[in-house]
């Protein structure tokens, strides 16, 4: 996930001396000429269409803030949208923490967190409040599915930037052990540390994390991460998934480095192709098989667990 900054808002305040604009602007939404997203925020609706699911969500959380009363405080999901820290399912709500005492009440497109809001540290990400990474991450590993927490906390494992961060400065898994402690619920922290038990910051991108914790519930052997490969001509490739046993690699293929200028580095897809190509042609010649799979089978487990065996994975 790269970084993202929402485009412009049209608003009835674009136009301050025209008391009507307010009808202008909804009758053009009714048209269809505009997306309203929140009450008196709107968009074209051309460019509401152009933006990829996880923009769309960056663009509400936007809206959210601009029209709260008060000083939000992004968390969960939200708060992971603005780190850059993958969430694999966008929910169609922004999360948010609110006062024990008050805050109102939940409603389709914001859900509201009552939180002890004294004991929350939180940071500032492009003007936005969100809670720290390290909150962020703990408490999506409370509620969203194993595989999908696992794909979270990979990410805040790894070495690399987040999309917002100016230098690596990667969690630690004491540091997210030791804030445990800070959840309510027994059944919370046994969530959370078996995540974390499971979290490799080695792991290549969010397809990986969540193909490997199904390969994990699925009973079937735990691969190997950024194997070397080498041949008669020196390093090959590191592997995204390896099985020594099976003699088998695995590379889970996106297609993102394909169609994207920041991962073609200026070169054509067809020549990331080729190049793709070859490297796998010189696996093969040292005996192993190697397997891909995508998008399709990381997000259904059956279908991926299918190709594995297929491929000559065996069961535990």
């Amino acid at each position: 996930m790269s970084s993202f900054k929402p485009p412009p808002w049209t608003t009835p305040a674009d136009r301050p001396d025209d008391e009507n604009y307010a009808r202008v602007l909804s009758r053009q939404a009714k048209r269809g000429e505009l997306c309203r997203v929140r009450r008196g925020l709107y968009l074209p609706t051309s460019v509401w269409r152009g933006l990829e699911p996880w923009q769309q969500y960056a663009v509400r959380i936007d809206a959210v803030h601009r029209t709260a009363h008060g000083d939000p405080i992004f968390c969960q999901r939200s708060a992971a949208q603005l780190w850059g820290i993958p969430v694999i399912e966008i929910p169609d709500f922004v999360d948010m923490l609110v006062s024990q005492e008050g805050g109102g009440r939940s409603t389709a497109d914001v859900r509201r967190h009552r939180s002890d809001l004294s004991e929350v540290r939180t940071v500032r990400i492009r003007g936005l409040r969100a809670t720290t990474k390290l909150q962020t991450v703990r408490d999506l590993a409370v509620v969203l599915p194993f595989p999908d927490a696992v794909a979270a906390m990979d990410r805040v494992l790894s070495p690399l930037n987040l999309p917002v961060e100016r230098a690596s400065t990667p969690l630690q898994k004491p540091q997210v052990a030791a804030s445990l402690k800070l959840l309510p619920y027994a059944s919370q922290q046994r969530r959370v540390q078996r995540v974390l038990d499971f979290a490799d910051g080695r792991s290549g991108s969010p397809g990986e994390s969540l193909s490997r914790a199904h390969i994990f519930r699925l009973g079937l052997p735990i691969p190997a991460l950024q194997h070397e490969i080498r041949d008669g001509q020196g390093r090959i490739g590191y592997a995204d998934f390896y099985w020594k046993e099976s003699g088998l690699v695995g590379e889970f293929d996106g297609w993102v480095k394909y169609s994207r200028g920041e991962f073609l580095a200026g070169e054509l897809p067809s020549e990331v192709l080729r190049r793709e190509k070859v490297r796998e042609d010189r696996i093969r010649a040292t005996g192993l098989r190697v397997v891909r799979w995508m998008w399709s089978e990381a997000r259904k487990p059956e279908l991926l667990r299918q190709k594995l065996i297929r491929a000559g994975l065996k069961p535990l």
